[in-house]
């Protein structure tokens, strides 16, 4: 390799993704100084830790590996610029057993494959020429598989280009083995292999997708101040959702020091250092809403985050960077003005390739609260005035046309709030089976259709017909006291079988009726449409919270 530095800065991968070092090295250092070295920094309380160094697999991108055999290599166009740095890549793992030898090894070898040249591309601006090489450990067939995938998937990178990535592949590397097991193993391999460089595309379905610096990430900008985004994963996770390493240095290429980071996710967390310590956490489940008090709280944050400084930019994301981030998003556009409609519009058009942004309905309601709830009599910033908490007692709960079932498990749900954080869990309030009334004497409804029918002699005639669907009352044994954000969830039986749920908070219930139809609840599944017919719906029916009557106070038919 022309260029190599008298030393070189080693970083040691684990397979578990942990990283030891960097440390630096003599550039004529053996490769059993460097196996000692590992050892003797690997973490005592890590799992299978090795205990020889007969106990090390090791890919490299260097020269001072000696009996190593090179399956490929990448050249940076980088590598005439005086001054690079040479770096080295060590993975450890344990030898296969004996039962596992074949597709198990090669797998192994070609995840450690994938594992090293993202390490590379991360590093591209460092690197200025990497080779892939492996010491021993592997068969003949499993070292053939593995040269011809590598030389397979990097010509078929279109996430991004190879041109794009700074990289590319040798083209002196030796054609397929003959072994029938190992071909079937290298072909079931590299397509698995090769997908992990489109599963990202994939994943983000039909969320607009942002090139910039080579980098292709799921990260949109909604307005020239605020970005969407799907969460910056680490390790293996890094294969499907936006590497960190690779949204940081957007950020940073983009917005120094001018960037804050809003969290929306409760299921995943992160060091905020590796943004500089500007995260703020927002968490709130999938799927779900958040309470009123936390938009307000992230609205006048991030306000007062981009009216500090004209340069600064917020970026928010949950997960897929989609239904939470679009309903924070927009609930924000209609705190400078906009109106709940022309923010999830602007969202969606941003956001998406379909302008389908905000699809679920309770998250939709709820961006239309957070309007009910500002008034602009000086401009932006609004006076922000949430409805006290308004507490209610739920009833009963009627469904219009159904068809094909007799009993709903049904679970009512309020946020709790927790003194000292924002997150607020569901505490469950009614876990019951709902139970079918027949004789309240609600009329059935029943469809009639008609059809032509063609007879043995090729006339027509006309069939009459028809199909009575039911509508059911469902009722409560006991009356249940509800106030705040609530979600009810309907299940086809107690275990499993969820049909929809709806989401929404008792201070805009108006007539102490709330009304849904099929399309304004959550999560419709293909189970739930089967059981609806034309004319479904959902009745939830409220009485006010009287504190004199008992438990079993409510016994009217409504």
């Amino acid at each position: 390799m022309s260029g190599v530095q008298d030393s070189l800065d080693i970083k040691f991968r684990l397979i578990d993704g942990s990283d030891i070092g960097p440390k630096s090295y003599p550039a004529a250092a053996s490769v059993a100084t460097l196996k000692e070295s590992i050892l003797s920094q690997w973490p005592k309380d890590k799992e299978n830790a090795p205990k020889t160094v007969k106990d090390l697999k090791i890919i490299s991108a260097g020269k001072i590996l000696e009996n190593s055999r090179t399956v490929g290599e990448c050249r940076s166009p980088l590598c005439d610029v005086p001054g690079g740095v040479t770096t080295m890549h060590v993975v450890v793992s344990q030898p296969p057993q004996e039962k596992d030898k074949g597709y198990w090894s090669l797998h192994k070898m070609i995840m450690l494959l994938m594992t090293s040249l993202d390490w590379i591309l991360q590093r591209q601006q460092k690197i200025r020429e990497a080779k892939f090489r492996i010491l021993g450990m592997v068969n003949t067939e499993t070292y053939e598989c593995l040269k011809n995938v590598f030389a397979q998937v990097i010509p078929r990178l279109e996430y991004p280009e190879p041109s794009k990535m700074g990289m590319k592949a040798t083209t002196l590397l030796p054609g397929p083995t003959n072994n029938q097991d190992a071909l079937a193993a290298q072909y079931q391999l590299l397509d698995y292999v090769s997908k992990q460089f489109f599963v990202r595309r994939l994943v983000s379905q039909k969320r607009r997708r942002m090139l910039v610096g080579g980098y292709d990430l799921d990260m949109s900008y909604i307005t020239p101040r605020i970005l969407a985004m799907s969460f910056p994963a680490e390790r293996m996770k890094a294969i499907y959702r936006n590497p960190m390493w690779q949204v940081k240095d957007v950020l940073e290429m983009r917005h120094k020091e001018h960037y804050k980071v809003c969290n929306l996710c409760i299921e995943e967390d992160y060091d905020p250092s590796h943004f500089n310590g500007f995260v703020e956490r927002f968490p709130f489940d999938d799927n779900h809403v958040p309470s009123l008090k936390m938009i307000k709280e992230l609205c006048e944050s991030v306000h007062s985050w981009l009216s500090s400084d004209p340069k600064n930019t917020v970026v928010i994301h949950c997960m897929a960077g989609k239904g939470r981030t679009g309903l924070m998003v927009s609930s924000y556009l209609t705190y400078t003005g906009m109106s709940a409609e022309e923010a999830l519009q602007v969202y969606a058009d941003k956001r998406t390739t379909n302008n389908l942004g905000v699809t679920i309905p309770s998250q939709r309601r709820y961006v239309h609260y957070w309007q009910k709830s500002l008034s602009f009599p000086d401009g932006c910033p609004p006076d922000v005035n949430i409805p006290e908490p308004t507490p209610k007692v739920l009833q009963k709960i009627r469904i219009y046309d159904t068809r094909n079932i007799e009993t709903i498990f049904i679970v009512v749900s309020e946020m709790h709030e927790v003194p000292g954080q924002r997150y607020r869990p569901s505490r469950d309030l009614c876990r019951n089976f709902c139970k079918k009334v027949n004789d309240i004497g609600i009329e059935n409804l029943r469809h009639f259709y008609s059809f032509l029918e063609e007879d043995h002699e090729g006339h027509n005639s006309e069939i009459e017909g028809s199909d009575e669907n039911s509508s059911y009352d469902f009722y409560f044994d006991k009356r249940i006291k509800v106030t705040g954000d609530l979600c009810v969830t309907f299940y086809e039986r107690n275990i499993g079988g969820r049909l929809f749920y709806a989401c929404f908070n008792t201070a805009f219930i108006e007539d102490n009726l709330l009304k849904f139809s099929i399309t304004e609840l959550d999560k419709v599944g293909n189970k739930a449409k089967s059981i609806a017919g034309p004319e479904f719906r959902v009745e939830l029916l409220f009485g006010p919270d009287n504190p004199n009557e008992g438990e079993d106070g409510c016994k009217s038919d409504c």
